[in-house]
């Protein structure tokens, strides 16, 4: 079974300067590639993907992507390579706000809750610009949470406590997504 990716650059996000941390380490690499190049090309680098699906805006970007295809091979990073980004990556991870890992014991959440995804998207929340940060919070928030799967309705009955081995304080964040949201 083949391994489609959805939203390559999460909406651009990576496409942009990174966390300042992130973005000092790759711009350590010996071979200089956009933020885009980099995510494309870790994507194309693991041979169980198949499909790299990506919206693009203008004829540059199209002819840029379709480059990156040809060139971005399975297995075709080098080690260095692959160090960097795994250097990036930690960089986001202790960057995180919320120190949720979507092991997903929290889950299944009595009212529906996509508690991770909730929690993913407001650790995204902390990194966008910060002039545009709530709307661009707000918009990204309607593209990709349900209502079914919304912080609203969480009831604060707190049954994913007890189960988060994080000990994050679920319901008090699904507060702040929805004062984020309304």
């Amino acid at each position: 079974m083949g391994i489609a990716i959805m939203e390559p650059l999460r909406g651009g996000y990576l496409a942009r300067p990174l966390i300042p941390e992130a973005q000092a380490i790759l711009d350590t690499a010996p071979t200089k590639r956009s933020n885009a190049e980099w995510a494309f090309r870790w994507l194309f680098n693991d041979p169980g993907i198949h499909v790299v699906l990506s919206g693009m805006n203008d004829q540059s970007q199209v002819e840029e992507n379709l480059r990156i295809a040809r060139e971005g091979l399975p297995h075709s990073l080098s080690e260095e390579e692959t160090n960097i980004i795994a250097r990036v990556q930690s960089a986001f991870r202790l960057s995180a706000e919320v120190p949720c890992t979507a092991c997903r014991y929290c889950m299944p959440c009595p009212e529906g809750v996509e508690i991770p995804k909730n929690l993913l998207l407001l650790n995204d929340h902390h990194h966008l610009p910060a002039e545009s940060r709530d709307a661009l919070f707000r918009m990204r928030y309607g593209m990709r949470v349900t209502s079914e799967q919304s912080a609203a309705r969480c009831t604060g009955c707190g049954a994913c406590l007890s189960k988060c081995p994080q000990d994050i304080d679920i319901p008090s964040l699904m507060r702040e997504i929805l004062r984020l949201t309304t």
